[in-house]
């Protein structure tokens, strides 16, 4: 049988092609039939759009019948209601009914089978069962799509002995078995399985010639069984034709034999498949509009299957000149990373607006790259028709849903809890300033320098705590001391008002999806009062929740903690889409919406492997011989399809092509295709020199270079010598020797860092720990028999981790390490404990002394001091981190110890009267593998006149008015933090000229 097939070459405008050859007439040649008799089928919405307004275009009529042109899936029911079945086609499931069917199965195969390894990760986390519930759905979608034999499946198990694969094969089974027997209960089918249907039925129609007037489809590649089947019902059909885009005829036969189904990934596999199976020579495929010239003739060449890529020195050979024609109006653009690669592409759209009346299109997969872009092209204010939209997410009170489940999720922790009333959406029933003020307060009060607790009952309770704290504890932070008692109190109403509205949404009752969603929305009321005329993104969100709401009943029972993963799923999948603007001159498509545009200029963007094209994967359910097993695509058909883009979008009139070196600052690969194409410009002779351009780059360098540049020196403050310390504690004595600028900006200048809020399990946080419960058992070690001394230990330990038992990190690491330590310790400092006549702990020591003629004072808070019988002093550091090196110490980069004795020979320990320094040792406590470490510093009289004698020439340098408080000058390691480096502006001194 014949078929009316035809192609349009890539470098034609195939729209354009395709309406001058249907105003003739095409494909049955009769003018005299009007226009609205035609049906053409177009791959999407947006291609249909575009046909009519060029068939309007090229009519020249102000007003014209336009055919009949839909998606080719989009099916009419009332012209196939012949072809139903008695029992008509069941309504498919929606997709998002689809997923939690699957969700539900999920659970139910969890709670069957709680041995199975699989069923853990189900149960333990919603995260995790949500996204295998996403993976399931594709692999349904994919076995309806593909029409897989599902019976199959224990057939490509069998090919696979690993145990574990049986508990896959198991869940499997009952997604594939389960799930099509409770749609069939409900009368409903998977949207897949219904589409195919309908084509089906639609091809059945028009074989039947159950159809009036010509029937053209075009712009499809027939990638899907049930799209074949339609068609090849109309290239069947003497009124029907089917055009496919850019079939290639230009290729050498042995490139064409290449293509196979070892190779999907060539552009034209699903092509060949197609004409393969119709028994149609691809030479005897028509052409309309001009035939394929010499850019397409290229794309050929530089994407001919590796198997005959040997050829190329035959097919290239005395080709340069060629070549060079068909790079005419291609320009290749390789930039230094994502964002200058964005720059170079608004700079050519702004170039395009100034020279050209024409549209231009930015055609990537590359969500973050079109971001940039949008944003690079305000600087001249323009806009660009973007056909994805703006993620409803990432906006209004979409985003402060998202926040809340968060905070659901993670127990409302100090940071999720912040970031839910930071958010602009959130305000309660005050106005936005009065509620930033409350929530700054609270956050002052009750999170700010203190650990982090989950849950919402226990704030009250910190500002309880934190207000009587207050009159014990001077040291708080000036902001805290100085917070008036307004602030308390509405700190305090706020705290009411949060758990109020969302305690209810805490624990882990189950619920069903429905009442779930009616919680969160009775939160978002309060959380953020509804406008009276609200935005189009918080009404769209309310309607999401709504139409979730009333559709969830496939949704298992669930806590709200694994719930909200529906809820954001159901946010996620909508978008924020300005109108769609026929007379905008720039367009940005993905890659399925790019298919068949008509631009002067295409841009192809973000060309790196891993995403134009995506690394094939074949999912968490089959491997490869399973695939094959189940007759099922591989996914390098993918890159197949997505290569079919790369060479329609090179075809254009004019294009660039765009790449970046590097992206998060790691180095990538540029796609397989741009490395092909430099690969054959360079056996014709051209370099990478000749082909990439680099006008537009140095040009985005060049609007964003500073006219002048003046590097900023490192700071050396010089205040009055009048304003500067004259007491230091030995502990600050080290910060004075190696970042001098500490001291100016919190002695001088009275800068007292704001803890963050929830405190950080850092190494100072479990050096804090082990000292105060070291301190807190030595206080109490009279009262107890010498062998009660590590239960004691043990038993202050306890009292100082309780707080922080409830973080993991804390209990099974910090713990154990500090009770082997403690065991360690104890039978360690049994014999000096032995001989100590009096051992005392946070010993407080003072002396005063004259510098340049100014008294100074150096003060000092000893971890431990043992009385000796001798009558000397024992003086003992503990360390929970490194210990300081003897170099170190003697250099007077850690003088804490040193001065400490020196202090002692003065008699500046007042509890004692001995001026002798005997010992002075570092004692390791930290719990680290080397267990617990004495070192002991030798020559300790010697040492600490040295390290008070190294003190007072440093104390005399500051006195004299030209010395400089400098920052970070004697650190251990550069990338150290100082708590002032912020202020002492440390990256524009510090890494001046370097890449940032």
């Amino acid at each position: 049988m014949a078929f009316s097939i035809y192609t349009i070459a890539p470098e034609n405008r195939f729209l354009r092609v395709l309406a001058k050859a249907v105003l003739s007439g095409f494909p049955i040649d009769r003018k005299d039939l009007p226009l609205s008799r035609w049906t053409i089928l177009v791959p999407n919405r947006r291609s249909a759009r575009a046909l009519e307004g060029i068939l309007l275009e090229q009519s020249g009529a102000k007003a014209l019948l336009m055919p009949n042109i839909k998606p080719i899936g989009d099916i009419d029911e009332d012209l196939i209601a012949d072809s139903l079945p008695a029992e008509g086609v069941p309504d498919a499931i929606s997709k998002t009914d689809h997923l939690h069917a699957i969700l539900s199965l999920l659970t139910t195969w969890a709670d069957a089978n709680p041995n199975a390894e699989l069923a853990d990760d189900i149960t333990s986390s919603g995260a995790q069962a949500f996204a295998l519930a996403q993976s399931l759905q594709q692999l349904v979608n994919q076995f309806e799509t593909e029409d897989v034999d599902v019976t199959l499946l224990k057939a490509a198990y069998d090919l696979d002995l690993a145990g574990h694969r049986q508990n896959i094969l198991a869940l499997l089974e009952v997604v594939t078995k389960e799930l099509p027997l409770r749609l069939s209960h409900e009368g409903v089918v998977g949207p897949a399985a219904r589409r195919n249907t309908m084509i089906r039925l639609e091809a059945h129609r028009i074989r039947e010639r159950r159809h009036t007037g010509p029937i053209i489809a075009a712009g499809s590649t027939g990638t899907n069984p049930a799209t074949r089947d339609l068609l090849k019902a109309i290239a069947e059909d003497p009124m029907g034709a089917v055009v496919v885009p850019g079939l290639d005829q230009l290729m050498d036969d042995a490139g064409w034999a290449a293509i196979t189904t070892e190779y999907p990934q060539h552009p034209q596999f699903a092509l060949k498949t197609m004409l393969t199976q119709w028994g149609v020579d691809r030479r005897s495929v028509s052409v309309l509009g001009e035939a394929a010239g010499m850019r397409p003739w290229l794309l050929s060449e530089v994407l001919r299957p590796s198997s005959v890529a040997d050829q190329w020195a035959t097919s290239l050979h005395g080709k340069h000149a060629f070549i060079q024609g068909a790079l005419a109006g291609v320009e290749l653009v390789e930039t230094d990373d994502r964002q200058q690669e964005a720059e170079v592409i608004a700079l050519r759209l702004r170039q395009h607006v100034h020279q050209s009346q024409h549209k231009a299109a930015l055609i990537t997969p590359d969500r973050d790259l079109a971001t940039r872009v949008k944003a690079a092209l305000q600087r001249w204010n323009l806009e660009i028709d973007d056909s994805a939209g703006d993620p409803l997410l990432h906006t209004g009170i979409a985003a402060l849903t998202f926040l809340l489940l968060r905070a659901v999720e993670s127990g409302f922790s100090s940071a999720s809890l912040f970031a839910l009333l930071y958010h602009p959406s959130c305000r309660f029933d005050q106005t936005r300033d009065e509620h930033l003020a409350r929530v700054r307060a609270l956050e002052l009060i009750a999170f700010r320098g203190l650990p982090d607790v989950a849950g919402l009952l226990h704030i009250s309770e910190r500002i309880t705590a934190r207000q009587q704290n207050l009159k014990h504890n001077l040291h708080e932070h000036p902001l805290l001391l100085n917070l008036p008692d307004e602030a308390w109190a509405a700190a305090q109403d706020l705290t009411n008002q949060i758990v109020s509205t969302l305690q209810p949404l805490a624990g882990v009752a189950t619920h069903s999806l429905a009442e779930h969603i009616g919680h969160v929305l009775l939160c978002l009321d309060a959380l953020s009062p509804p406008a009276e005329e609200p935005s189009q993104a918080d009404q769209l969100t309310r309607d999401v929740l709504v139409a979730l709401q009333q559709g969830s009943s496939w949704h298992p029972v669930d806590t709200l903690s694994r719930a909200q993963h529906s809820i954001v799923h159901a946010l996620s999948r909508e978008t924020l889409r300005p109108p769609l603007r026929d007379d905008s001159q720039l367009s940005l498509y993905g890659l399925a919406e790019a298919r068949l545009i008509d631009v002067e200029l295409a841009i192809l963007g973000g060309l790196v492997d891993g995403a134009w094209p995506d690394r094939p994967d074949t999912g968490p359910w089959l491997n490869r011989p399973m695939r094959n097993t189940l007759k099922l695509q591989q996914p390098e058909r993918d890159i197949g399809v997505t290569a079919h883009d790369f060479v329609q979008g090179f075809c254009q009139p004019k294009v660039m092509v765009t790449w970046p070196k590097r992206l998060q600052n790691q180095p990538v690969i540029p796609s397989r295709w741009v490395l092909r194409l430099v690969a054959v410009l360079e056996t014709v002779g051209l370099t990478r020199k000749d082909v990439i351009s680099k006008t537009l780059p140095a040009l985005a360098k060049a609007l964003d270079a500073p006219q002048r540049f003046k590097p900023v020196a490192r700071p050396q403050p010089k205040p009055p010598v009048e304003t500067r310390p004259t007491q230091f504690s030995v502990s600050r004595v080290e910060k004075l020797v190696r970042d001098s600028y500490w001291i100016y900006a919190h002695t001088i200048l009275k800068l007292k860092p704001l803890d963050a809020v929830g405190k950080d399990l850092d190494a100072a946080l479990r050096g804090s720990l082990i000292h105060e419960a070291l301190h807190t058992w030595a206080g109490a070690l009279a009262q107890v028999p010498r062998d009660d001394a590590l239960k004691l230990l043990l038993a202050k330990g306890e009292q100082q981790f309780q707080p922080f038992m409830h973080m993991p990190e804390v209990k099974r690491f910090w713990w154990p390490r500090f009770v082997a330590m403690a065991h360690e310790f104890i039978a360690d400092d049994a014999d000096r404990h032995r001989k100590a006549l009096n051992i005392l702990t946070e010993v407080s020591g003072k002396i005063r002394f004259d510098v340049t003629g100014k008294e100074h004072a150096l003060t000092a808070r000893a971890d431990r001091i043992d009385l000796l019988p001798s009558g000397a002093l024992r003086i003992i550091d503990y360390k929970s981190g490194k210990l300081p090196t003897e170099k170190e110490v003697k250099s007077g980069f850690a003088p804490q110890l040193t001065l400490e004795a020196a202090i002692a020979a003065r008699q500046g320990f007042a509890t004692f009267n001995a001026q002798i320094v005997d010992e002075v040792l570092y004692i390791a406590v930290g719990g680290s593998a080397k267990g617990v470490e004495v070192t002991a510093l030798p020559s300790v009289g010697v040492e600490a006149e040295n390290a008070f004698t190294k003190l007072c020439a440093l104390l005399a340098a500051f006195q004299l008015p030209g010395t400089g408080y400098i920052p970070r000058h004697h650190l251990q390691k550069e990338d150290d933090i100082s708590d002032y480096d912020h202020l002492s502006r440390r990256l524009e001194w510090q890494l001046q000229g370097k890449a940032l």
